[in-house]
């Protein structure tokens, strides 16, 4: 079965794009389905309603980011998209001297302060070892049914050679799952990372601390061109 990649210049593209994402993060099922990507309601409606959100919310901020590039592989007996990336290429530090971005698309609620919590838990590596110009890999994701096919490897080199062709270090925030695939592809992983907090809440508080705690992950970086000099191991942070 033949496949292909190719960039994102379509609009139209972004809810299949986001039926990609969602259906990739509920099996199994992760956290950033249900903070990025929540499903508000019961039923197939409630799911499609999400999916049309989400993709609006997506095509803002492609719009909005200078830098940002979503790309898409094809099955080419289908036409239809089963895989997605999304990387940000930043010129200059994005963080420094910014705000934790707001979960505009929770409704006001604990389920919003859960999320919002969570979201700056995971920002904190990223600020921490990036703020300065790099390559973000925001998001990766294959379609269940075509995993284990070498398609998200192919996905990441049509990445990395972008990163490369512009010179720039990349970034990753890595769950255990694709954690191994980066590695292939040239990334170190720092020091793990978990994001686990307690509260009081109301009854959606408490299932999203159910659900999405804790939450580990890793954070990974590759050098401009991959030249790591004498030692190939994780140091982002220039020494001051």
């Amino acid at each position: 079965m033949p496949f292909h990649v190719e960039d994102v210049v379509s609009d139209e593209d972004f809810e299949e794009l986001l039926e990609v994402e969602i259906a990739a993060f509920e099996q199994p099922l992760s956290p950033i389905r249900l903070i990025y990507y929540p499903v508000f309601g019961e039923g197939p409606e409630a799911r499609s309603a999400s999916i049309r959100e989400c993709a609006q919310r997506a095509i803002a901020r492609n719009r909005a980011t200078p830098g940002s590039q979503w790309s898409k592989i094809i099955d080419d007996d289908t036409g239809k998209i089963v895989a997605a990336s999304v990387w940000q290429f930043y010129d200059k530090d994005p963080y420094t001297g910014t705000q934790d971005p707001e979960v505009s698309w929770w409704p006001r609620g604990d389920g919003k302060r859960f999320a919002q919590q969570f979201a700056n838990a995971l920002r904190r590596a990223r600020v921490r070892y990036m703020a300065k110009p790099h390559a973000y890999l925001l998001h990766l994701t294959v379609l269940p049914e075509f995993r284990s096919r070498g398609l998200g490897r192919l996905l990441l080199g049509w990445g990395i050679q972008k990163v490369d062709e512009r010179g720039m270090e990349a970034y990753i925030d890595a769950a255990a799952m694709s954690k191994p695939l980066y590695e292939r592809c040239g990334f170190v992983a720092g020091d793990h990372e978990c994001i686990d907090f307690d509260g009081e809440g109301d009854k959606e508080w408490h299932e999203l601390v159910r659900t999405c705690l804790p939450f580990e992950y890793w954070p990974m970086w590759r050098p401009a061109k991959g030249d790591y000099g004498d030692a190939k191991v994780f140091r982002p942070v220039k020494s001051r």
